[in-house]
């Protein structure tokens, strides 16, 4: 039987086969690995640059360093104090006078270096608070127990006025070398000389003025003198008298009591209250003299810290609040910082727990600049400053917590007063905390009692205001004496506060 030769498959099947077979080879085309081959030496370099990660281990990450608060920069900045040796504030004082000017200086002061006496009287309760300032100083009087006797600030001729603001005496002295004559306001042929606070600050005091033969507290005794004859000129051309006057200086409440410490500017203070009497005709000589002199002055005179007269004027003025405070006081040398609680209804603080001193004011700042350190670098060292003042608050017996509220802001009341508060560095600062507390920061305003002129900037005034006062009303205030000391302990802390600044 013969076999029928097989049938050809229909054309539509083998054009199916077709169409399977080039989707195969498309397939395996796309699916085609490419293997590349990298030199040893550059897959080295690779591994070297990229270690392997292991599939089983975490991601090491690295901790961030915690804040040290400004610690570095304040120390970096205060290694810089030697160069406030030279350190000239910016008094404002104008170059010249019109000489009708001078004469109204030189016979106000005349007549207070004669009529001194007259106008000492123990028994009439009246007190001179002197803030004698860095670049300008202050003076206010009053009758605490007379109410009939309405408080003052000392009047400044308009044309001497420190920057043209009422009632602030430039702190400027002026010396003729030849005949070795002293004089309150510029006169032909007197050299200035400035910067003699910032000599007794820094403990530079025997260093020399303005390259005269004038020591920097030789200058210094000298411009208090002529400044109290000035003020004695013009409460005896009022028939005013007076008891005693009180001087503020630049030191804690705690170094206050230090008798070494406080031992220079004692000194300067008595002497300068044993010339009022020589002030129309001072000289370095009698200057010198009285220096050496163990004489009691027939002027009552003492010092006290800044910060206790400002304390004691935000006590005694208007106030939005009762309970823990901060007060903020920068100068042009110094920046200041209390801690204190006031009761309801107490017109002086029930304690005082911490009080820092230190060269950060405004025009301190701008020397520390000039040599080196950044504006960043100052806004830092008043902050840690500030960061300071709440660890000793806090470390004082009976201090208060300084404990955060619940929506992590401070519930003190901060204070702010002095003429650099709002300074470039010390206003920036003061905006970013102002962040971290509950309630607006507070400028004083002064007593509506005191007579003064309109233009003038309540915040200069509080600290000579409240230095007019009864010098036991002022022991008092000072009465609650910190107890850790200002300086060392710097241990960090409240870093939920430092995260918000």
């Amino acid at each position: 039987m013969a076999f029928a030769p097989p049938q050809s498959l229909p054309i539509r099947h083998e054009e199916d086969h077709a169409r399977q077979r080039l989707a195969k080879k498309q397939s395996a085309k796309r699916n085609r690995k490419t293997v590349l081959k990298i030199p040893a030496g550059a897959m080295r370099a690779v591994e070297a640059a990229v270690p392997l990660i292991d599939p089983g281990r975490q991601p090491q990450v690295t901790p961030q360093e915690p804040s040290d608060l400004g610690k570095a920069a304040f120390h970096r900045v205060l290694s810089l104090r030697d160069r406030l040796a030279a350190f000239t504030a910016d008094h404002g004082a104008p170059a010249d006078l019109a000489a009708a000017c001078v004469r109204e200086v030189q016979d106000t002061i005349a007549l207070g270096a004669r009529s001194l006496d007259s106008v000492i009287d123990p028994d009439a309760d009246g007190y001179l608070g002197c803030d004698f300032g860095t670049s300008a100083t202050k003076a206010v009087v009053r009758w605490p127990y007379d109410a009939a006797r309405l408080p003052f600030a000392m009047p400044v001729p308009a044309d001497w006025c420190s920057h043209g603001s009422p009632h602030l005496w430039p702190t400027t002295v002026y010396f003729e070398a030849t005949s070795g004559r002293f004089s309150a306001v510029p006169q032909p042929g007197f050299a200035c000389l400035q910067g003699f606070k910032t000599g007794l600050v820094e403990r530079k005091a025997n260093r020399t003025c303005c390259g005269s033969p004038v020591r920097m507290d030789e200058a210094a005794v000298a411009f208090l003198a002529l400044y109290l004859a000035w003020c004695t000129g013009v409460l005896a051309a009022r028939g005013a008298a007076l008891s005693g006057v009180n001087v503020a200086v630049p030191l804690s409440i705690s170094d206050v009591h230090d008798a070494q410490v406080a031992a220079p500017y004692k000194r300067v203070v008595r002497a300068a209250a044993l010339l009022v009497d020589r002030a129309a005709t001072l000289t370095l000589a009698d200057v010198r003299h009285a220096m050496e002199a163990g004489d009691e002055p027939a002027l009552p005179c003492e010092i006290w810290p800044e910060l206790s007269g400002a304390v004691a004027g935000y006590c005694a003025s208007s106030r939005p609040h009762s309970g823990d405070h901060f007060l903020l006081d920068c100068g042009s040398a110094t920046f200041d910082i209390a801690s204190f609680r006031l009761d309801p209804g107490s017109d002086r603080p029930a304690a005082i727990y911490a009080t820092i001193v230190e060269t950060l004011g405004a025009d301190s700042c701008r020397v520390y600049q000039r040599h080196g350190a950044s504006a960043a670098d100052c806004r830092r060292a008043v902050e840690f400053q500030d960061h300071r003042s709440r660890v000793l608050t806090r470390d004082c017996k009976g201090g208060p917590t300084i404990a955060a509220r619940q929506d992590g802001r401070r519930g003190e009341q901060v204070i702010l007063i002095g003429g650099g508060i709002g300074g470039p560095i010390h206003g920036e600062v003061v905006e970013r905390l102002q962040r971290a507390f509950e309630r607006q920061f507070h400028r004083p305003e002064l007593d509506r009692n005191l007579q003064c002129e309109e233009r003038v900037i309540p915040g200069r005034l509080i600290l000579a205001d409240g230095l007019a006062r009864d010098p036991v009303e002022l022991s008092e205030v000072v009465r609650a004496v910190p107890v850790v000391r200002s300086d060392e302990r710097m241990q960090p802390g409240y870093h939920d506060f430092a995260e918000r600044m």
